[in-house]
C-alpha cells in the first residue's frame, strides 16, 4: 500500500482545546455511524473519527471540490489516490471484524478480550488520524462521488455489490483522467521503465512524489484566494487562514468559550450542549445541527466579508450594530443603550435612564440666545447659557440585565407626571437606610410583575459567544465606559441611601467581685513507709547530726542516702540458649525421578528423599546463520507474534519452543529458534522469512496430589491448529506445514487451561 506524503505545515492557528485520549473521546454519543454489528466497538469509534482526523491533519483545509480530479491531481495519479483509500478502508474493516470475533467467539478472560479489542481500536484509529482531505471527503461526505453509504449514512463494506460497482466506475474515471493528464510526473519516465513489471516500486514512488507536489500546488493556487472575501465557508479564502488575515487588518481576535468543548462536539456536531442539565423535552428538526467549528469559522468569514464596512464605521453605533450582526445576534435581542442628556422637564428617573438611539443625543435647543451686534459694546449684552438637559454620560451598555424587564414594566406603569424626586429626600427618613415612600411605591408597582432569578438569566448567556463582547470593546470609542455581557444592576426605582447617625449618650456602671481560694495539699501516696532519718551536716565546727522527722520526703520525693546501680539489663546471663551455637546436621540424600517411587518411599532418621521431575529444558539457541545477501523473489523478513495464556492457576510449570523445520532462506533446518517457560506476549524478529515452516511444542505439568487436569491449544489467530488434554503432565506439537510464515505477521496463541 502506497504511503501518502503529507503536505506542508503552514503553522496555522488551531483551537486551544484540551488534549484528550481516544478513550476519552469514545464517551461521545453523537456523530457519524459506521456499518456493522451493534456490538462492534467501532460504532462508537467512528463517532469521533472525523474530529480526530481533523486535529491530526497536516496543513490547512482549502475548500477543494473533490468531485473533479483536475482540482487536486496534477502531477500525481488519481487512480493511486483512489486505490490508497480503498486499502485503508479494507484495513479498518478488517480490524472491526477481528474485534467482533474476539468479543463474540474467543473464549478467554475479560482482561485479555479487552486488551485485544483495544489493540484493533487503536490500529483503526491510527488509520483514521492519517486521513488526508481526499480521504475524509470519501469517508465522511455523502454524494455520488463519495464512498457509497446506506440511508443512515453508514459506509458499505468493500465487498458489498454497491461498493464494488461504485469503485469500478470511479476507477475507470480515474484511469481515463490519468491517461489524459499530460502533467503526470510518471510521463517523464522512459517507456522501457514503465513497461517492465519489476519497476513497479519506482512507478509507485513516482506517483507518491507527484502527490507531494500536488499538495504544494494546491496551496500555491490557494494564495490567490486570500483576498476573496466570500462569506461561504469553503469558498474564497481558506477558513483556517481567516484568523491571520483579520489580524493583518488590525482586528483583534479572542478565544471563544465554545473552543473548550470536546473535539467530538467541536468538529462533528449533531448534538445539543445541555452540559450537566437534564432536559426531558427537546424540539427536533429536519436540519442537522452543524459543528461548533463551522459556527466559529463562519463568524470570521462574515467579519472578513464586511471588513471594509466595519473599519469605516468603527467607533460608532452603526459599527457596533454591524459587528453584533456578524455574530448572528438580532438587534431586538441585544440592544445598544446610551445614558445621559435627559431633558430636565421630562419625567425624572435620573441620568440612569437609557435610550436606544443616538438621535436622543442631538440637542438643538440648548444653545441659549445671542443678541445681534458687537459683543464688546457697552450698550450690548449676551444672555446666560440655558442648561435644559442633565449632564451627559459616556456609559454604553451592550448586554442583558435581569432587571431590564422590570425597568420596561415600571416605565409603562407610571404616569407622565411622575417625578422620582417626590419620593426621596423626606427628612423623616434621615435615620433610616431606605426611602419609605419610594419603597412603598415600588411594592405597589412591582407586586404583579414576574420575578426573574439571576441564575436563570445567567444560564441563557452560555449560548452566546463571549468573543463578541471582547471584540465590542475594540470597536467602541476610547472614552466610552462600556458595560457588556451580563449586567447586574438595580432597577430604576431602587435607590441606595446612607442613614444619618443619631448621637446617643449612655452611662454604664460596672461592678465586680474577686473570689479568694484556700489551697491545701497532701502527700502523693508514693512513699508509704516512715521516712524519718538523720542527716550529717559538715560545718566549720565539725559534723553535726540533724534528725528529720517531718516526713518531707513523702511530699518532695527526695530520699537521701540512695545509690544508683549501673547494669547492662541482662537478667539471665547464664542462659546457654541465648548464646550462638552451631549444630551440624548430616543427612543421606536420595534423588528419585519416579513419582510413584517417591510417594511410596519410607524415610528413616538421617535420610532425605528428593523428587526431581526430568524434563528437557530448552536453552536459547545461538544466533542462526546469516541469510544470503539477495533474497528470493517474494521473500521478506517477517515477525512472529507469540502469546502464552495460562488460565489454570494450579499449573506448576509450562514451556513453549519454536523450531524451524524447513526454510527457503536458511540451510539450518530443524533448528530451535525460540523457547521460553514464562507466560506473556512476545514478538520474535529477525529470524523468520516468508515460507518458513514453524513447529510449536507446548508442555505443562502439575505435581500436586491429586494432579490437575491440563488442556493445551495451539492457535494461528482464531484457528485451532493442535489441541490435547491430560493429567499431571502434557506435551503437544503441531504437524509440519500447519504454521507457515506468510506475507503478514504470524500470530501464535498457546492457551493452557
Amino acid at each position: 500500500m502506497a504511503k501518502i506524503i503529507a503536505g506542508p505545515n503552514l503553522n496555522v492557528i488551531k483551537s486551544n482545546t484540551e488534549v484528550l485520549s481516544t478513550l476519552d473521546l469514545l464517551d461521545n454519543k453523537a456523530g457519524i455511524q459506521y456499518s456493522g454489528s451493534s456490538s462492534s466497538p467501532f460504532t462508537t469509534l467512528n463517532n469521533v473519527a472525523y474530529a480526530t482526523s481533523l486535529v491530526n491533519k497536516s496543513g490547512i483545509e482549502l475548500g477543494i471540490d473533490f468531485t473533479n480530479y483536475a482540482n487536486f491531481v496534477h502531477f500525481g495519479s488519481a487512480e493511486e489516490r483512489l486505490s490508497n483509500f480503498k486499502d485503508k478502508l479494507e484495513a479498518i474493516q478488517y480490524h472491526e471484524s477481528q474485534s467482533i470475533v474476539i468479543s463474540n467467539t474467543l473464549s478467554a478472560t475479560s482482561t485479555y478480550q479487552s486488551e485485544s479489542v483495544n489493540y484493533h481500536i487503536d490500529a483503526a484509529n491510527t488509520l483514521l488520524r492519517e486521513f488526508d482531505s481526499y480521504d475524509r471527503f470519501l469517508y465522511f461526505e455523502t454524494g455520488s462521488n463519495t464512498w457509497p453509504k446506506d440511508a443512515n449514512g453508514t459506509l458499505f463494506p468493500t465487498t458489498a455489490s454497491a461498493a464494488i460497482t461504485w469503485y469500478n466506475t470511479q476507477l475507470s474515471a480515474s484511469q481515463d483522467y490519468d491517461l489524459e493528464n499530460q502533467n503526470r510526473l510518471l510521463n517523464t519516465l522512459p517507456d522501457y521503465i514503465k513497461e517492465d513489471a519489476t519497476n513497479n516500486p519506482a512507478i509507485v514512488f513516482c506517483d507518491m512524489l507527484g502527490h507531494h507536489y500536488d499538495n504544494l500546488l494546491v496551496y500555491a493556487q490557494g494564495i490567490s484566494q486570500k483576498h476573496n472575501t466570500d462569506n461561504r465557508l469553503d469558498i474564497g479564502a481558506s477558513r483556517e487562514l481567516i484568523g491571520d488575515i483579520l489580524k493583518g487588518f488590525g482586528i483583534k481576535l479572542y478565544e471563544s468559550q465554545f473552543n473548550t468543548l470536546d473535539l467530538g462536539k467541536l468538529y462533528v456536531g449533531s448534538f445539543y450542549p445541555t452540559g450537566s442539565e437534564v432536559i426531558n423535552t427537546q424540539i427536533s428538526g429536519s436540519e442537522v445541527i452543524p459543528p461548533i467549528k463551522d459556527y466559529l469559522d463562519g463568524i470570521y468569514k462574515r467579519i472578513y466579508h464586511n471588513i471594509a464596512h466595519l473599519l469605516q464605521v468603527k467607533g460608532t453605533r452603526r459599527g457596533l450594530r454591524a459587528l453584533i450582526n456578524t455574530f448572528g445576534v438580532p438587534s431586538d435581542i441585544l440592544t445598544i443603550k446610551e445614558f445621559g442628556g435627559v431633558r430636565k422637564e421630562a419625567k425624572n428617573f435620573g441620568p440612569e435612564t437609557s435610550f436606544t438611539s443616538s438621535l436622543d443625543k442631538i440637542r438643538l435647543d440648548n444653545t441659549g440666545s445671542l443678541l445681534s451686534g458687537s459683543t464688546v459694546s457697552v450698550y450690548e449684552y449676551m444672555t446666560e447659557f440655558n442648561n435644559l438637559y442633565s449632564n451627559d454620560s459616556h456609559v454604553v451598555e451592550i448586554g442583558w440585565s435581569p432587571n431590564q424587564l422590570k425597568d420596561d414594566y415600571i416605565i409603562g406603569q407610571v404616569s407622565a407626571s411622575f417625578n422620582i424626586d417626590d419620593y426621596i429626600g423626606d427628612p423623616r427618613d434621615r435615620f433610616n437606610g431606605s426611602y419609605t415612600d419610594l419603597q412603598d411605591f415600588t411594592k405597589t408597582i412591582l407586586n404583579t410583575s414576574e420575578d426573574r432569578t439571576i441564575y436563570d438569566f445567567l444560564r441563557l448567556l452560555r449560548y452566546f459567544d463571549n468573543e463578541m463582547f471582547a471584540m465590542l470593546e475594540d470597536f467602541a470609542p476610547a472614552r466610552t465606559s462600556l458595560r457588556k455581557g451580563a449586567i447586574i444592576k438595580p432597577h430604576i426605582l431602587e435607590r441606595s441611601k446612607a442613614n444619618v447617625g443619631d448621637m446617643e449618650i449612655t452611662q454604664h456602671t460596672y461592678s465586680g467581685s474577686i473570689n479568694v481560694y484556700t489551697i491545701t495539699g497532701s502527700e502523693g501516696d508514693v512513699i508509704n513507709q516512715d521516712t524519718s532519718n538523720i542527716v550529717v551536716n559538715k560545718t566549720i565546727g565539725g559534723a553535726i547530726s540533724q534528725s528529720i522527722v517531718d516526713q518531707r520526703e513523702r511530699f518532695n520525693g527526695e530520699l537521701g542516702g540512695s545509690a544508683i546501680v549501673v547494669s547492662n539489663g541482662e537478667l539471665n546471663a547464664e542462659n546457654p540458649l541465648k548464646r550462638l551455637t552451631s549444630l551440624p546436621l548430616n543427612y543421606d540424600v536420595t534423588v528419585s525421578t519416579n513419582l510413584d517411587t517417591f510417594r511410596n518411599a519410607t524415610v528413616s532418621s538421617g535420610e532425605m528423599y528428593m523428587y526431581y521431575y526430568d524434563f528437557e529444558v530448552q536453552m536459547l539457541p545461538a544466533p542462526p546463520e546469516e541469510p544470503p545477501g539477495i533474497l528470493p523473489f517474494g521473500v521478506t523478513q517477517e515477525d512472529i507474534n507469540l502469546e502464552i495464556i495460562n488460565l489454570n492457576p494450579d499449573i506448576e510449570g509450562l514451556g513453549v519452543s519454536l523450531t524451524r523445520v524447513e526454510s527457503d532462506v536458511y540451510n539450518d533446518d530443524d533448528v530451535l529458534i525460540y523457547s521460553t517457560t514464562q507466560e506473556g506476549s512476545y514478538t520474535i524478529s529477525g529470524i523468520a522469512y516468508t515460507g518458513d515452516d514453524i513447529v510449536v511444542q507446548a508442555y505443562a505439568f502439575d505435581t500436586g496430589n491429586p494432579p490437575a487436569s491440563i488442556s493445551i491449544e495451539i492457535k494461528n489467530g482464531a484457528t485451532v491448529v493442535e489441541s490435547g488434554t491430560g493429567t499431571a503432565s502434557l506435551t503437544i506439537t503441531n504437524d509440519p506445514g500447519e504454521l507457515v510464515v506468510g506475507s503478514t505477521t504470524l500470530s501464535i496463541i498457546v492457551r493452557i487451561s
